[in-house]
């Protein structure tokens, strides 16, 4: 609580610092428009303050502790739409092709949606950038005992081994454009349904799998 109250406080601070240089930036970009080599200077200001703003937001949103609203869902059929909503997606690469092992029986459990979505959306993502020549995806699920089972399974890239104790690390990242924020977000969701997730297996050139552990009761 004192760490997110803290982290707050600073990001308040910087975000007012980052709206002035944003504003001088834009009055710069405005009135240097017979000078496009300086012009192009200022609006790189601009989208490095609005870059900033981004991950200030992140982090805050990281921060805060979470408040899930659970409701009894059916996991199968949340899965099943969340794989339509992915294909559905304009980015998505048609070079990749879905395979799903999801029964059609029911799988009752409390879930928050919107969060649960948010965690397996990046897994989900990840995997299909760690395929840029195409591949396949493999979602599947499964109970055992009380625990659902989810996988998320790639045939992409892989990780190096020596990366695997620092994949959830926050700001751990490989990519030039992230933050690394995605998969501790995601296991901070996991964990706050009481439940698990854990890179399964991974090896460079031979795709990833990603498990995850949900209690089916509360």
């Amino acid at each position: 609580k004192e760490l997110g109250t803290l982290t707050a406080a600073i990001s308040h601070e910087i975000k007012n610092s980052l709206g002035g240089i944003r504003g001088m930036a834009s009055l710069l970009h405005r009135d240097l428009q017979d000078l496009p080599h300086l012009q192009q200077m200022a609006q790189s200001i601009l989208e490095g303050t609005l870059s900033l703003e981004r991950l200030l937001t992140t982090v805050l949103q990281y921060s805060r502790p979470l408040r899930l609203e659970l409701h009894s869902k059916d996991l199968a059929s949340f899965l099943r739409k969340l794989i339509l909503f992915v294909q559905a997606d304009p980015s998505f690469p048609p070079s990749v092709n879905i395979v799903q092992h999801i029964p059609r029986t029911p799988l009752l459990l409390p879930i928050d949606e919107t969060c649960l979505r948010s965690a397996l959306l990046n897994l989900i993502f990840n995997a299909l950038q760690a395929m840029p020549q195409g591949g396949v995806l493999t979602l599947a699920l499964f109970q055992q005992d009380r625990w659902a089972n989810i996988e998320v399974n790639d045939t992409g890239v892989g990780i190096e081994e020596a990366d695997w104790p620092h994949l959830f690390s926050p700001f751990f990242t490989k990519k030039r454009h992230g933050n690394g924020l995605g998969l501790a977000e995601a296991r901070k969701i996991v964990e706050a349904h009481f439940g698990t997730l854990q890179l399964q297996r991974s090896a460079p050139g031979h795709g990833s799998t990603f498990h995850i552990m949900l209690p089916t009761k509360r």
